[in-house]
């Protein structure tokens, strides 16, 4: 792929001076009205890097960053935020395909990082590029250390390729950053993910800072490669086809089965509840098997299931991102079609039901019952959040408890099972030795429907984020506002192009009642941003925060998503 820059005046809301124009294939795609360009490190230029930076290959790094990185020594301590899109959840691929396709690309990597300075206590530094980063970093009264790299589109690219070139020359960015773990060595990297690029970065500062260890708060690497992805939720199809049936070859008979050899099971012997599915693997894969085990997957769903509708979603992407819904099992044609599709983009595949959640209607927009809970700092945090959604795309979340789950539409026996779950994964995860530091379990409530399943509702794990999510927003939020978890909700809102945090800050204290509270948690013009305020209770508190959003509209310092 050719990336070529050519300069032009600033764009009004990104601040850039400049354009890209990338060549894939025989395309020529113009990447303009990003905050960052189009510039991805090759794997090879990665492990080139490695080797300059550390004298190791990228196959010792696991070794090294087991050795070197350490969790906090207390959730009290100093943080530096380095919070970027990550490139194993193939953001960079999901912005070009929109453009390539004339959707609205997202900039995954922009609103990461231009949200981390929300999240920052007194004594913590915020790290990052972007004009709108930058401007969330003096709403929220936050020091900050730029890098004069914005050509790149993961932050830890950009720190890397700086990093050689401070082995040529010093670059003061880098110089300062060292300075702050050598004369504070308890100090956290606070990150969005842990990939290879970032642990290489990592590694190298704790050498040139002369610390025996540098603390992160995100889980250790093998623990992070082990579980950050959906596929070790279900058995491959190939171990699905060669179980024996069960003495009662029922649905739930088949599924408690299927569970126990999913990987999830394997390594922790946990009787976690999910919904039904299969894995396709990809790695290593050829096109055409790839395809012949995705029919085979919707196979089993109908046989064994009495399903006709499923779900197709990758292992590894985020917030939701090339999910397809409502997949009629039956249609080999339709099925061999998304088969082929992903299959290009490189990694396995689950099929699973379309399962008809549970849920209710909170402001004209409905809600499903899919409650997500969170480690915060190696512990289960208190309550559980449920997420507005746009299509399969997070949205934004509400803070529920057992007393104020009715309110939105979820019972408290239901919640409590939900709460029961989680906990009991927890401590099997703990049991396991892969105690986390920090994750996020979605879990799902609905129907199945069909022979087999019926109207029975049924309650599934449906992911297991290993990494920061972005619930965490709320909970900081609450942590401003409340010192912990209280009644409150946050929603994604797109920023008008003129629509700064500034901006937004000054309509909302206008706009919102004292009492409320309302903050902005940050503002990617013409992108992507977040609102969020507290209420009297779970459902007053969702229901504000939608009505903040529509007056804001209508004000039009927003536009629809």
């Amino acid at each position: 792929m050719k990336i070529a820059a050519t300069a032009r005046p600033a764009h009004p809301a990104t601040g850039l001076e400049e354009y890209w124009t990338v060549r894939a294939a025989d395309e020529a795609l113009v990447w303009d009205g990003f905050c960052t360009g189009p510039s991805v490190l090759e794997p090879a230029a990665v492990e080139g890097l490695c080797r300059r930076l550390l004298g190791i290959s990228p196959a010792e790094l696991p070794a090294a960053s087991a050795a070197g990185l350490a969790p906090p020594v207390s959730p009290a301590s100093p943080r530096v935020f380095l919070h970027s899109d990550t490139p194993e959840l193939r953001g960079f691929e999901g912005d070009l395909d929109a453009v390539r396709s004339g959707r609205r690309p997202l900039d995954f990597t922009a609103y990461k990082e231009a949200r981390s300075p929300y999240l920052a206590r007194p004594g913590d530094l915020a790290v990052g590029r972007i004009r709108p980063w930058r401007d969330n970093c003096v709403a929220a009264g936050v020091p900050m250390l730029p890098v004069p790299d914005l050509g790149h589109y993961y932050l830890s690219h950009a720190l890397l390729v700086l990093a050689e070139r401070h082995l040529r020359a010093p670059v003061p960015a880098i110089t300062a950053l060292i300075r702050r773990f050598a004369e504070a060595p308890d100090t956290v990297a606070a990150l969005y993910a842990f990939e290879p690029e970032i642990q290489i970065v990592l590694l190298w500062l704790r050498a040139q800072a002369g610390l025996d260890v540098l603390r992160t708060d995100a889980n250790p690497p093998d623990v992070a490669a082990a579980w950050n992805r959906k596929d070790v939720l279900h058995p491959t199809v190939d171990v699905a086809l060669d179980m024996p049936p069960p003495a009662d070859a029922d649905g739930p008979a088949w599924l408690a089965r299927e569970a126990a050899r999913s990987g999830l099971g394997q390594a922790l012997g946990a009787a976690t509840p999910v919904f039904p599915g299969y894995t396709i693997p990809r790695a290593g894969v050829e096109r055409g098997r790839f395809v012949r085990q995705v029919l085979r997957a919707g196979e089993l769903l109908r046989a064994r299931h009495g399903l006709d509708r499923g779900c197709l979603k990758p292992s590894e992407a985020g917030d939701g991102a090339r999910i397809t819904l409502d997949v009629p099992l039956a249609d080999a044609a339709r099925l061999t079609a998304l088969a082929e599709q992903a299959w290009g983009n490189g990694d396995a595949y689950l099929l699973e039901p379309h399962v008809r959640y549970l849920g209710s209607t909170l402001g004209g927009e409905p809600i499903a019952a899919t409650p997500s809970a969170h480690i915060r700092a190696g512990a289960l945090a208190p309550g559980m959040t449920l997420q507005f959604t746009r299509g399969t795309s997070w949205k934004g979340n509400i803070y529920i408890d057992a007393d104020s789950a009715p309110g939105v539409g979820l019972d408290r026996a239901v919640y409590r099972e939900a709460r029961a779950a989680v906990e009991a994964l927890t401590a099997a995860f703990a049991a396991a030795g892969q105690g986390l530091v920090t994750a996020g379990y979605d879990v799902g409530i609905g129907r199945l429907g069909g022979p087999v399943w019926g109207e029975r509702v049924l309650l599934g794990v449906q992911d297991l984020n290993v990494s920061f999510t972005g619930a965490e927003c709320l909970r900081a939020y609450m942590d401003r506002h409340a010192d912990g978890p209280c009644p409150a909700a946050s929603r994604v809102v797109r920023p008008a192009p003129h629509a700064t945090v500034p901006v937004l800050a000054k309509a909302l204290s206008a706009l919102a009642p004292t009492a409320c509270e309302a903050d902005v948690v940050a503002a990617v013009p013409d992108r992507w941003g977040m609102i969020a305020l507290r209420g009297a209770d779970a459902r007053d508190a969702a229901e504000r925060v939608l009505n903040l959003r529509d007056a804001l509209l209508d004000r039009g310092l927003l536009l629809p998503l």
